[in-house]
């Protein structure tokens, strides 16, 4: 049998070079995000996956060094589209050693596979950071995204990283005071108490825990339980937290207190944005101005993205009979979203928010005052007036209702 005879292309026709197979479609929105940092030549959706990982890589880490808030999103981008990537797992790495959540970052960076461009660049990090470590670090790394998620309010996710924390080291203080805020924060107001309690009866010499147990009380209308721990936070000797007890002096309006702290925080170096911020309201709530908004500068240059310094700068540049009285805390800190939503009784609070609360929390409280016309809430309004808080004319609007 004679072997078959190969084909002859047809006259006039060459071999058709094989089909290059297309690149498969990289996710829209992330070339959308991509295409003002690459050339205008380049052609992003023929880019195969791990063509299109490296530039946003490239991305990320042309700007770490400079714009970090810019990078962040690079690496949230390469999150979203390449979760568990080695070009992410190095990237959000990076941002967690430059936050000081070191921990987190050799994590991250020990998943970096060694077979992978990055690898050596990952373990040499890794290395370094290994050194800096205490042995529990896999507790202190699940703590950090906790605390990492918390400051970003991702809540619910702060929620389940602290409550996997816990499942594992049920016993961890840093875990169980972490939870304890991030409830408060999510309106889970009840167990954020239970808590509180529970940490704080076990560790009566834990600063946070204490301070946290007074905050919450406090901000929930139990005063008279919430005071005596106020004392103790007054009389702490020792190493402590100078910006909670500055914190927690503002909430209950004590400006005295919270300048004394503020000085001792400048004196031991240690004064951060928030406790010039905390000073500068204190010494505007005196009626100097002037030094508050030196104060509010500082705390700006330090850290530009303070929204409430911003907030409180701004104010403080209008005219007088335009100008609100200054304010140490957003709405959100005295009253959650979950409150407002369930029209829960804010009758505890009015009198803080009409002193001290910011331009949103103070129309709040009056609009309560002047729809609920109880004795109390016409005492309420005749102090509001005398006090010369809030707005000129917000005070015109309580006064003509009297």
């Amino acid at each position: 049998m004679e072997p078959a005879k190969k084909r002859q292309p047809a006259q006039g026709r060459s071999n058709p070079k094989p089909r290059r197979r297309p690149a498969p479609t990289a996710d829209q929105q992330l070339l959308d995000f991509l295409a003002p940092w690459v050339p205008i030549w380049v052609d992003l959706g023929s880019l195969s996956e791990p063509e299109v990982r490296d530039l946003a890589f490239q991305g990320f880490a042309s700007l770490i060094g400079d714009d970090i808030s810019l990078a962040e999103s690079f690496a949230w981008q390469m999150q979203r589209c390449y979760p568990n990537q080695p070009e992410t797992l190095f990237a959000w790495a990076s941002i967690h050693m430059l936050g000081g959540r070191e921990a987190l970052a050799y994590r991250l960076f020990s998943q970096v596979p060694i077979s992978h461009k990055l690898g050596a660049a990952a373990r040499d990090s890794a290395r370094d950071l290994h050194f800096r470590l205490s042995q529990e670090w896999e507790c202190q790394a699940a703590s950090q995204e906790a605390q990492f998620h918390m400051a970003r309010g991702a809540l619910a996710r702060a929620e389940e990283c602290a409550r996997e924390v816990l499942k594992k080291w049920p016993d961890d203080l840093t875990a169980r005071v972490d939870l304890s805020t991030i409830l408060f924060h999510a309106g889970q107001r009840q167990e954020m108490i239970e808590l509180c309690r529970q940490v704080a009866g076990e560790h009566p010499d834990h600063f946070s825990a204490v301070a946290n147990l007074f905050t919450f009380l406090y901000l929930t209308g139990q005063i008279e339980e919430a005071l005596p721990y106020g004392q103790r936070l007054r009389a702490w000797k020792g190493d402590f937290s100078l910006q909670k007890a500055a914190e927690c002096a503002a909430l209950q309006g004590d400006d005295r207190a919270v300048l004394e702290f503020f000085r001792q925080a400048v004196e031991a170096g240690r004064e951060t944005p928030l406790l010039y911020h905390l000073a500068a309201v204190a010494q505007a709530r005196k009626n100097q101005w002037r030094v508050a908004i030196d104060h509010w500068q500082t705390a700006l240059e330090l850290n530009p993205d303070l929204e409430v310094a911003q907030e409180n700068l701004l104010n403080a540049g209008r005219p007088k009979n335009r100008r609100h009285s200054p304010w140490p805390f957003p709405l959100e800190m005295w009253v959650s979203k979950q409150q407002l939503e369930d029209q829960e009784d804010l009758s505890a609070l009015l009198p803080m928010l009409l002193d001290r609360g910011d331009p949103q929390a103070t129309e709040l409280a009056a609009g309560i005052l002047l729809r609920e016309r109880t004795p109390a809430n016409q005492t309420l309004a005749r102090h509001f007036l005398a006090s010369q808080r809030g707005t000129a004319r917000l005070r015109e609007v309580i006064a003509s209702c009297l």
